[in-house]
């Protein structure tokens, strides 16, 4: 009897046991998700909300893959088509499906997934336009043009990849005008170049557009007027920054040789030797460079008049227009302005730079204007006693200097 009754014990012992191994585990449940479909566990969500990424992921990838054969296939784009993939250089407009090149230092920069020849179809206004071509920064100086529509190969054999072509123009306004950049074609296609982050325009005189500097002599022996070799653009070239130029010889704030090259009579159109549309600014400068009176002073030594009230009323009532256009363009008293001085100094007449650094130190300032002066170095050693390619470089490496030490806040 105890031999069975240890047995019964040992059995029912097992058994015990093994209900034990085979019983339910409680686990915590899992925190159910909403879903546009209902509710689901968190895992569920997780594994669902990672499948869709990895579809739009590949959908995206599939959309944005081309085939070689679909890139790189002969294109030709109109500068309307080509709005938004290149960055306007200098003070351009859009006229139809072409952009104006009408100002020193106009025209387009380009990138380009391309191979082969790039061309552009190109309107000058003058039998001697010369363009500044860059490919991959490569520079191709005094590239000329023949007068009327025409198509010119512009970089040649490029290896199949990314390329950077600029097209600038040498000349501006005042001999050479009304001239349009009509179109590209390339094998391949234009990717989008984004502008720079620092936006300068510039406005001047001769000085500003070029006088007597060139690279090389023409097939006469003569100079001609280069805008890509003056202080103005060695100093944007060397401070990598997008840029406008408006320019012209001659032109002052309130004398000049002619009345209509008052720089109040210009500014405020695209191109007055085009038509009468309005300068409608793009971008709002982080800088306003100005380097005019020179004019005003020599025309003004000429007149030989000894009332000094009659030049100052003259002269304040322009100055202060041409401010009273950037606060209409830009908001009232935005931009910060800088006067540039020297260049083509002389002791032999100096009213309207006296004039203007009185109206800087007791009027703008303390108006409320953010103004600043540069004085370069004086260079009348050139055409018409204009700074000679040296000395537009040595005021250029100057004012750039200057400008990355005043303004070091813009090149953080």
């Amino acid at each position: 009897m105890k031999k069975m009754f240890r047995v019964l014990s040992i059995l029912m012992a097992l058994c015990m046991l093994l209900s034990a191994c085979v019983a339910p585990v409680e686990t915590e449940a899992e925190d159910p998700v909403e879903t546009a479909a209902g509710t689901e566990t968190e895992s569920e969500a997780v594994i669902e909300t990672e499948e869709e990424t990895e579809a739009e992921t590949e959908a995206e990838t599939e959309a944005e893959t081309e085939s070689y054969e679909e890139i790189f296939m002969q294109r030709t784009y109109t500068m309307k088509d080509a709005e938004g993939l290149f960055n306007p250089l200098g003070r351009t407009a859009m006229v139809g499906t072409a952009l104006t090149v009408d100002w020193t230092g106009a025209g387009a920069a380009f990138s380009a997934e391309c191979k082969g020849d790039f061309s552009m179809t190109f309107n000058a206004g003058c039998a001697t336009m010369y363009l500044r071509i860059e490919v991959d920064g490569e520079i191709t100086k005094n590239f000329k043009l023949d007068k009327g529509t025409k198509t010119y190969v512009i970089a040649e054999d490029l290896e199949e990849g990314m390329h950077n072509i600029r097209i600038v123009s040498e000349s501006g306004y005042g001999t050479y005008n009304c001239s349009e950049l009509l179109s590209v074609t390339l094998t391949g296609k234009l990717r989008e170049e984004k502008p720079k982050d620092i936006y300068i325009e510039v406005i001047g005189d001769s000085i500003t557009h070029g006088a007597g500097l060139s690279a090389m002599a023409n097939s006469s022996g003569s100079h001609y007027n280069d805008g890509t070799l003056t202080y103005a653009y060695v100093a944007i070239d060397q401070l990598g920054v997008d840029y406008s130029i408006m320019a012209n010889g001659g032109m002052g704030f309130a004398f000049s040789a002619s009345e209509e090259n008052l720089v109040n009579l210009k500014y405020m159109l695209q191109c007055d030797k085009r038509n009468s549309d309005p300068f409608v600014p793009t971008r709002t400068p982080d800088l306003i460079v100005i380097n005019l009176h020179t004019n005003d002073n020599y025309q003004w030594y000429l007149k030989k008049n000894p009332d000094k009230s009659v030049f100052n009323e003259a002269f304040d009532k322009e100055v202060d227009t041409l401010l009273a256009s950037f606060d209409q363009l830009y908001g009232e008293k935005k931009v910060p302005i800088l006067f540039v001085f020297g260049c083509m100094a002389t002791s032999a007449y100096t009213d309207a730079t006296d004039r203007l650094q009185e109206l800087i130190k007791t009027k703008y300032r303390p108006a409320g204007y953010d103004i600043e002066t540069v004085t370069l170095t004086t260079d009348r050693s050139g055409s018409a006693s204009h700074p000679t390619v040296a000395g537009a470089q040595k005021q250029g490496d100057e004012l750039a200097d200057f400008i990355r030490d005043t303004y070091y806040y813009m090149f953080r």
